[in-house]
């Protein structure tokens, strides 16, 4: 269901863009834990029937 809201030519280089950027998020997972463990945000977090954890 999600490629029909990224499909089409504006979205491509978009798409593109990110996916070539994608490595680069590996490298902020500690920056993001020490975020989340020093500021605590409210989460939501949602599942169902057939989620697994």
């Amino acid at each position: 269901m999600d490629y029909q809201f990224i499909k089409g030519e504006e979205n491509e280089p978009i798409q593109n863009a990110l996916f070539q950027n994608y490595h680069t998020n590996l490298t902020k997972y500690p920056d993001w834990q020490r975020y989340l463990r020093q500021h605590r945000p409210p989460v939501l977090i949602v599942g169902g029937k057939t989620t697994r954890y």
